[in-house]
């Protein structure tokens, strides 16, 4: 008889903060943990707060049992997450709220300016703090801002989001997760506020985030990283050409987007095991799918994603060594110019050795299948892609197959890109033929042949009687 033991997690405790109600960066918080009880001493304590969707640090781990901290406001209830972990890596949380709203006035310029200290004396975690505060300040009514001035002091706090990804300590919390909570409060705004210049200089923060070698791609990071995704291609459509017919964000955007998309597959594949079931991640509009697959069963295998999209590898599809094989399915609305008939878009990327695969004018194609609306009979869907050196959708090595599913557009191709489906009229053809004669239409049992027929009868007996009454070559005749 063989008995195991379990570490178990710190027990018996609870956190509370105090006070219960205060305003935003202005009110100092006390947070405290007591009575927590585990074998495996000394106990660590950290707190952490959800700010419009984002998880802020408020501290770094700590054998301290309690801190004084800022906090950002927000309209409603925020949730402070306390961790207490013990000596052998066993954690456990405790949740409590605060009701911390917005302040009524704030400026903008002044915290900017203390933020950049704080930055400069290496406090990341009371930065973060500022910044999404600030950010919470200018959505909120009491800033008062127009849309110009906001955009332009979103523009300011990117700005400063720059300045701690580039001074920061090296550290996972300083160097990634941290701007990216900043970033996804941000970015969380009205998409005006996101201006084409603080769209780049976003994508920017992102590259240098989603490439950074202490990235660890967590389920968190990835899925912040789609968020900030998110909120720039929300501001890209607004601020593109809109018509009636849908719209039209830079493409140039959308290559970024899918450029940042690919980084975090990369980054994902890096820590996958081969063979295990797909890796799906999703937040405002994105859906990323990767999977790692051994070499020796990658062609001809299919990747699904819960978005609907899947792909089935091209049997044709050169390797490159023996090495695992990484599948991304991405799914984004709207990524590309588009209109409300249009399909979502599908980009799908295989990579082998941190690198992509080349997966082009191949024999056999890739099978991709697009999420699709059903559309009434005088539409059909045509394949197309996004072909970034002409700008613009192009339908070259695609074609469209069968599929089975409702709600579905089957894409053929012979190479990988970003995939879609465009509404088109559909070409009807007129076969008419014999075979669609059909024989009693012309017997008399048919009412409407009897009908037609007396009316042709009675014509043409009151056009020989007019002729004769009325005809003068016939009158001098007689």
């Amino acid at each position: 008889l063989t008995s195991v033991s379990v570490n178990a997690a710190p027990a018996l405790g609870s956190c509370s903060g105090f006070p219960e109600v205060g305003v935003g960066l202005q009110t100092i918080f006390a947070l405290s943990c007591t009575g927590w009880s585990d074998l495996d001493t000394p106990l660590i304590y950290y707190f952490s707060s959800i700010t419009s969707g984002s998880t802020l640090t408020l501290s770094n781990p700590s054998q301290k049992s309690s801190v004084t901290t800022l906090i950002a406001g927000q309209s409603t209830p925020t949730t402070i997450i306390a961790t207490i972990r013990d000596s052998l890596l066993a954690s456990t949380t405790s949740n409590f709220t605060l009701n911390i709203s917005v302040p009524l006035t704030l400026s903008v310029s002044d915290t900017t300016s203390v933020i950049e200290t704080r930055i400069s004396e290496g406090d990341s975690g009371l930065a973060a703090i500022l910044i999404s505060g600030t950010a919470s300040f200018i959505f909120s009514n009491n800033s008062k801002l127009n849309a110009s001035e906001q955009a332009s002091a979103v523009s300011s706090l990117v700005a400063t989001t720059g300045s701690l990804v580039n001074n920061s300590v090296q550290s996972t919390s300083a160097q990634v997760n941290a701007p990216l909570a900043v970033l996804q409060v941000v970015t969380s705004g009205p998409s005006t506020s996101l201006n084409s210049a603080a769209q780049t200089s976003v994508l920017n923060l992102l590259d240098t985030i989603t490439t950074n070698p202490l990235n660890t791609f967590s389920t968190t990071s990835t899925t912040s990283t789609l968020s900030v995704l998110g909120g720039v291609l929300q501001g890209s459509n607004i601020q593109g050409s809109t018509t009636t017919s849908g719209s039209a964000p830079s493409g140039a955007t959308g290559d970024r987007i899918t450029g940042v998309l690919q980084n975090i597959a990369q980054g994902v594949l890096a820590s996958s095991v081969p063979g295990a079931a797909p890796k799906t991640m999703s937040s405002r509009g994105m859906t990323l799918t990767v999977q790692s697959r051994l070499s020796s069963n990658i062609l001809g295998s299919v990747t699904k994603s819960t978005s609907g999209a899947n792909v089935k590898i091209s049997p044709s599809l050169p390797l490159v060594s023996d090495n695992a094989v990484g599948v991304m399915l991405s799914t984004v609305n709207g990524l590309y110019p588009t209109r409300s008939t249009d399909t979502t878009t599908v980009t799908v990327d295989v990579f082998q050795d941190k690198k992509n695969l080349a997966a082009s004018n191949l024999a056999k194609p890739f099978k991709i299948a697009i999420p699709a609306q059903i559309l009434s009979e005088e539409y059909e869907y045509v394949c197309r892609f996004w072909n970034s050196s002409i700008n613009n959708y192009s339908t070259n090595g695609l074609s469209v197959g069968s599929s089975p599913n409702v709600g579905e557009l089957a894409c053929e191709s012979t190479h990988l890109t970003s995939f879609s489906g465009e509404a088109s009229f559909r070409v009807q053809v007129n076969t008419f033929g014999k075979d669609d004669i059909n024989e009693k239409a012309f017997s008399y049992e048919n009412p409407v042949m009897v009908l037609v027929s007396s009316m042709l009868i009675i014509y043409t007996v009151c056009a020989i009687v007019f002729s004769r009454c009325y005809h003068p070559s016939l009158k001098l005749e007689e």
